[in-house]
């Protein structure tokens, strides 16, 4: 007869379980429940050159900062951007000219994160031409922008209040080409939707052969189309040297949208929020400065992160910690509450886990030594009592071998004690009786 002793202690397997179960739970949250933000994102511009453009390229400096690659891609425009972004072809974020026509299924999947800037309308015309002829002459050419611009998409808006919408050819070219063709005099008019910086904008303004005209009913643009706000450009502003403009004029200002899709990553949303702050100041020659980043003038509803932001800000989290850090405490965090429920209860009967494996280490002998005890008393001849007393001691020799911490070496002690009294009531002339030394021993529990 012999005793029996497992692979691995039960307390050990116990702690053993709930470590495995604690890393299994983090695992399934950490792949389903708020998946990690990706590393690399893809920002839709505009022309190359352009303020989109400009505006990508500082984006992505300010991202690579924090760990996340951008990849831009140039397009014609706000109207592909929008495209690009429903039809789901990797496109994450892009930048989107207010005005632009919108759709029901635009409304459901789009939406904005803020508006960054303003945009002047900027009206281009030879200098012995004046804008009355848009609204008087026929066949007036006007260069608005390719097809699938912001500005194209503006210029058809504003000519359809004015009813002139068939009555004015828009020639399909914008940027340097636009400028080209109306210096070359091969359109009328040239209409762009960008910021004062943009090189084109800067040639036209410094040419004697063209002039920039006030745009006419901005007061009352403004109010039709929530989009745009009246924008006026002080004498000089522009260049205070060469006398541009000569005398103060009004234009209409289009805002610009960051724009997103419902699914996009909120960690994502947060540092393209974070990261406007710091690129988005508005322009002082425009007299925004301050005002951008907004939650004003968007294209789109705001997105509930944006919201979020706009009102409270960036969490403790993202204040003092690097990007990729905050994102993983935040997200570990969400795994920790619902993981909690479980670790608490499992260390609360942890204690009494233990105190009972430790016990049971010891009480188990107790059920082989009573059955030795219970032969010795039915033995018949000397051979019979001479086999259990090396059970006996062999059951000594394993019990020697038993671990237990300090608190239960007293039970250890006393079941050596009861074997060795077992063992003398079997030699000859011995009797089995309760020594001295266990009295005061509370009985061992049934196992």
């Amino acid at each position: 007869m012999t005793g029996f002793g497992p692979t691995m202690p039960f307390d050990r397997m116990v702690w053993v379980s709930a470590a495995l179960g604690s890393a299994l739970i983090v695992l399934v949250g950490w792949l389903l429940l708020d998946p990690a933000p990706p590393r690399k994102i893809r920002i839709a511009t505009g022309p190359s050159g352009g303020f989109y453009d400009s505006l990508g390229k500082q984006y992505r400096s300010a991202l690579k900062q924090s760990g996340v690659e951008v990849e831009l891609v140039s397009t014609t425009g706000s109207v592909e951007n929008i495209r690009l972004l429903l039809e789901n072809n990797g496109i994450d974020v892009a930048f989107v000219q207010g005005g632009i026509t919108r759709r029901a299924a635009e409304e459901e999947t789009l939406r904005s994160l803020a508006s960054l800037a303003i945009e002047p309308l900027w009206i281009f015309a030879p200098t012995d031409r004046q804008l009355d002829s848009i609204e008087t002459e026929p066949n007036i050419r006007i260069a608005a922008g390719a097809s699938g611009s912001g500005t194209r998409d503006l210029t058809v808006r504003v000519l359809s209040l004015l009813g002139r919408e068939k009555a004015v050819q828009l020639v399909d070219i914008g940027g340097d080409a636009a400028a080209d063709a109306l210096l070359s005099g091969d359109v009328d008019f040239a209409v762009f939707v960008t910021s004062p910086r943009t090189p084109w904008i800067q040639r036209l303004l410094r040419s004697p052969e063209v002039q920039l005209v006030e745009a006419r009913y901005t007061t009352s643009l403004a109010r039709v189309l929530p989009f745009t706000a009246e924008v006026l450009l002080p004498s000089r502003v522009l260049d205070f040297q060469r006398h541009i403009p000569k005398e103060d004029l009004k234009v209409l200002g289009v805002a610009t949208s960051l724009v997103v899709t419902p699914d996009a990553h909120p960690a994502i949303k947060h540092i393209l929020l974070s990261k406007s702050l710091e690129i988005i100041e508005g322009q002082p020659v425009l007299g925004t400065l301050g005002q951008f980043p907004s939650r004003r003038l968007i294209h789109y509803p705001l997105d509930p992160e944006a919201l979020r932001y706009f009102e409270y800000g960036p969490t403790i989290l993202r204040r003092y910690l690097p990007y990729w850090l905050a994102n993983l405490v935040e997200r570990f965090w969400v795994i920790l509450l619902p993981l909690m429920t479980i670790i608490i209860p499992v260390l609360g009967f942890g204690p009494a886990t233990f105190e009972w494996s430790m016990r049971r280490r010891i009480y188990r002998w107790y059920t082989e030594l009573a059955t030795i005890e219970g032969a010795a008393e039915q033995a018949e001849t000397e051979q019979d009592l001479l086999k259990l007393l090396k059970m006996l001691d062999d059951l000594q020799d394993r019990v020697k071998r038993v671990h237990v911490t300090l608190p239960f070496r007293r039970e250890l002690y006393a079941l050596r004690t009861h074997i060795a009294f077992v063992a003398q009531g079997i030699r000859p002339g011995g009797r089995l009786d309760t020594p001295q030394s266990l009295v005061g021993h509370d009985p061992p529990p049934s196992d």
